[in-house]
């Protein structure tokens, strides 16, 4: 449990990182943007469904800014991901068994691929 909680909040934390992109076209973030990543899991706890759409959310959004190179939504979702981390800290707690653990963390690795993907542009 507790490697899962860290490794939540390392990802979280790289999400949030103040990298700047390169030479990134539109064609390859509309890519990102219609990637197919791990299905949003859905939980008996809707404080974690909840946390689950709200990241779904923020790293659509965090793409899409990119993509418009719009430099205020993207300092804003920064400041968005701090909150995100501590939310995640609370969250986490809430995965009782390691299927849900797991399912979450699967999820979470997909998010984070898809982000780490703007950062493998040259």
């Amino acid at each position: 449990m507790r490697l899962l909680y860290i490794t939540t909040v390392l990802i979280l934390l790289f999400s949030c990182s103040s990298k700047q992109r390169t030479n990134l076209t539109t064609k390859q973030i509309d890519s990102l943007l219609s990637k197919n990543v791990e299905k949003r899991p859905v939980f008996k706890d809707s404080e974690l469904t909840s946390y689950v759409k709200e990241y779904d959310t923020f790293v659509e959004e965090y793409l899409t800014a990119i993509k418009n190179d719009d430099d205020d939504k993207i300092e804003e979702l920064q400041e968005q991901c701090k909150e995100l981390v501590e939310k995640a800290k609370k969250v986490s707690k809430k995965l009782k068994t390691p299927a849900q653990q797991k399912t979450f963390q699967k999820w979470m690795n997909s998010q984070q691929e898809k982000i780490s993907e703007i950062y493998s542009y040259s």
